[in-house]
């Protein structure tokens, strides 16, 4: 089995802030969540990381990219 490559938040290239899932290290657990925009007011929003349960990412430290098995799919 695999090691996940967890990368520091701090080194996190701007590209990856397109709305594609990610893997995150979080007070201790792993946590998927998406860049996204949170609204704030009527026309007001600011952009964050979203968990899939629609809450702020908080605490993540570190990061990895989720990828596709490399086997193909049955069916």
């Amino acid at each position: 089995m695999g090691r996940i490559d967890w990368i520091p938040i701090a080194e996190m290239p701007d590209h990856l802030k397109d709305g594609r899932d990610l893997l995150f290290w979080s007070d201790d657990e792993a946590v998927i969540a998406l860049w996204d925009k949170f609204i704030t007011g009527e026309d007001d929003y600011y952009e964050d990381w979203a968990t899939r349960e629609g809450g702020n990412l908080m605490g993540a430290t570190h990061f990895a990219e989720i990828n596709a098995p490399d086997w193909p799919l049955a069916g």
